[in-house]
């Protein structure tokens, strides 16, 4: 759903300003998206199912934090909506192993499609979007910090 509502937004919302942009398409977007990780935090902690994996807790923290703060203070939101895309790989990790559970292996065509499908998933958007988005603040930071600079010299 995160990754639908991320292209849509994309899609119908150009981007001018990564840094300050902050449609009501985009801020829909993080909301759903914030509220779900919020639930699937609940989820984790009643359920115990973060027993074995301290970490994603911690992940689904500091996501939240990062997405409340950005939307509070209508900062880099454009940046986090590309993020969502990451979740794209979570429905190819989710199929692999629904297949797996009900008996299917890698000699089987459909799971060893949606087994390529979740490496080719996992390199394009949890590896090259992170990196790139991270270029992308990097860049955006110093141009801010250039124009800001600026700014300052003139008064």
């Amino acid at each position: 759903m995160s990754a639908a509502l991320s292209l849509a937004v994309l899609a119908m919302d150009p981007v001018h300003d990564w840094v300050h942009s902050c449609s009501p398409l985009a801020v829909i977007c993080l909301s759903l998206s914030t509220g779900y990780f919020i639930y699937d935090f609940y989820d984790m902690v009643v359920g115990n199912l973060y027993v074995r994996a301290h970490g994603i807790l911690v992940h689904h923290i500091m996501v939240t934090l990062c997405y409340v703060l950005a939307l509070h203070y209508k900062v880099a939101v454009p940046y986090l909506v590309v993020m969502l895309l990451l979740e794209i790989n979570s429905v190819w990790l989710h199929a692999r192993k629904l297949l797996s559970m009900v008996g299917f292996t890698l000699r089987n065509r459909v799971y060893a499609m949606s087994w390529h499908a979740l490496w080719l998933t996992f390199y394009t958007t949890r590896v090259l979007l992170p990196l790139a988005v991270h270029v992308g603040v990097y860049v955006g930071c110093n141009k801010a910090y250039s124009k800001e600079k600026k700014q300052l010299k003139v008064a």
